[in-house]
């Protein structure tokens, strides 16, 4: 017999001898184990226990693994992010900054009304923009929903 066929003569008995000992449970004559070691009665109660290994359990039990997401690296349910609000963009140009000793007033061109305005620091303009900061070249606009806006010497 050749090195080949006597390699395969082997892998094949011992591919039967895994299958024989992995069916033993199930075709020796006192029936299949239960969990307490007492081999469990032939018959309709060994079907009754192989149901009772094979039954699932109840879904409220998986509770905890839909808590911990499984692919999460910190295995904590994610933070919904909060929802943005649209802010619009005030319709002001800054056309230049007054600053008398450590008063400051901002010089706005309000593009949409074709009109000019003057602010201080706090004061509230049109579209519930309030000025923020005056600096020497730039005023910072905030909006009560959050929103930010820089305006430049000549830009809006």
């Amino acid at each position: 017999m050749s090195p080949g066929t006597r390699l395969s003569v082997v892998l094949a008995a011992a591919t039967a001898a895994l299958a024989v000992l992995a069916a033993w449970p199930f075709l020796s004559e006192a029936g299949p184990v239960t969990p307490g070691g007492a081999p469990a009665a032939p018959g309709a109660a060994a079907g009754a226990a192989l149901e009772s290994r094979l039954a699932l359990p109840p879904l409220d039990s998986f509770a905890d693994i839909a808590a911990r997401p499984l692919f999460s690296p910190t295995r904590r349910p994610g933070i919904a992010a909060p929802v943005a609000v649209a802010v619009r963009t005030p319709s002001l140009r800054l056309d230049g900054i007054l600053a008398i000793g450590s008063r400051k007033t901002a010089i706005l061109r309000d593009t949409a009304a074709n009109r000019t305005v003057r602010a201080a620091e706090g004061d509230k303009l049109d579209g519930g923009w309030t000025v923020d900061r005056i600096e020497r070249d730039r005023v910072r606009l905030v909006s009560p929903q959050g929103g930010e806006a820089i305006l430049t010497q000549g830009k809006r």
